[in-house]
């Protein structure tokens, strides 16, 4: 089941907490086990609003991470552009508690390109993952291709990457 159609159900049912703590704590025992191996490797993980606000998740999280200072770096949080909309002086904290401790994030599910890079750049995101028929949809004239640049390299000059996601065919290379 992907995410697109368990997520809402999971928040519903008040699961989507339950959901990040598995997936983040999972997360951390690979990173361990990579570290073991001498083969370090960055991760993705999705987190939702609703796990930041959770104080008694954010608390023991936030400790395990302070207490194994190199796992912060090899975590990039990856909340959807809606949801980042939708956070308040508290999520920042702790988006900024996060950040001190070196972790960094990813901003997805965007529906426009109209974005505030110095404040993400701020908030240490540094990757916008864009799905890629979006990207190609945009690009099809000479106008939208001159969109699509100008979003790269503004995300550029903040630090930031843009990440073309859902890549599914050879096809799909080539437009982007």
């Amino acid at each position: 089941i992907l995410p697109d159609r368990y997520v809402p159900m999971a928040t519903q049912a008040g699961l989507i907490t339950a959901i990040d703590s598995l997936m983040l704590y999972r997360c951390v025992q690979i990173i361990r086990k990579l570290k073991q191996r001498n083969r370090s490797r960055g991760f993705f993980c999705n987190l939702a609003l609703d796990t930041l606000r959770d104080q008694v998740f954010f608390e023991q999280f936030f400790e395990l991470l302070a207490s194994d200072r190199t796992l912060p770096q090899h975590l990039v949080f990856e909340i959807s552009a809606r949801e980042l909309d939708g956070a308040d002086a508290e999520i920042g904290e702790r988006f900024a508690q996060l950040a001190r401790l070196g972790c960094s994030f990813s901003l997805d599910q965007l529906t426009s390109f109209n974005l505030n890079y110095e404040g993400l750049a701020e908030r240490k995101f540094q990757y916008v993952k864009v799905d890629a028929r979006k990207l190609a949809g945009e690009a099809r004239d000479e106008e939208g291709a001159k969109t699509i640049i100008g979003l790269r390299d503004k995300l550029s000059s903040s630090g930031i990457d843009l990440i073309a996601e859902k890549i599914e065919s050879e096809k799909m290379v080539v437009d982007l």
